[in-house]
């Protein structure tokens, strides 16, 4: 028991000395008045196109750069994924019936590139 009072003891005195050292309890209110208030102006904004602009698809629904740094494009409306390179030059169109969204896994990637090592018969 006298430990658990000794305990209160401590903790009220070191209360008070914290409290009886503040001019207030919260101390003193620091001024702000050198902080510069950002003046906001109304602007125009302009919008600029990124090129290559891709166009020609029936209803395009989703954009995936993949892995090896191609761009691939879902048309829903012509069930097609096309391929293009960086400079959006078209590369390739794989018609998949229902596609609607694209996905590419790390994974397997990998696996299958050390598929065609193993077939090779090298590590």
């Amino acid at each position: 028991m006298k430990k658990v009072e000794m305990n209160k003891s401590i903790v009220l005195m070191a209360l008070v000395f914290l409290l009886a050292g503040c001019d207030q309890y919260f101390g003193e209110k620091t001024d702000i008045e050198f902080i510069d208030k950002p003046v906001f102006q109304a602007r125009d904004v302009a919008y600029v196109p990124i090129q290559p602009f891709l166009k020609g698809f029936v209803s395009p629904s989703d954009i995936l750069t993949g892995f090896d740094e191609l761009l691939y494009v879902v048309d829903e409306g012509s069930e097609e994924i096309i391929c293009f390179d960086e400079a959006a030059n078209e590369l390739g169109r794989l018609n998949l019936k229902g596609v609607h969204h694209l996905a590419q896994e790390i994974k397997f990637i990998g696996s299958r590139k050390s598929r065609k090592k193993n077939s090779r018969g090298s590590l």
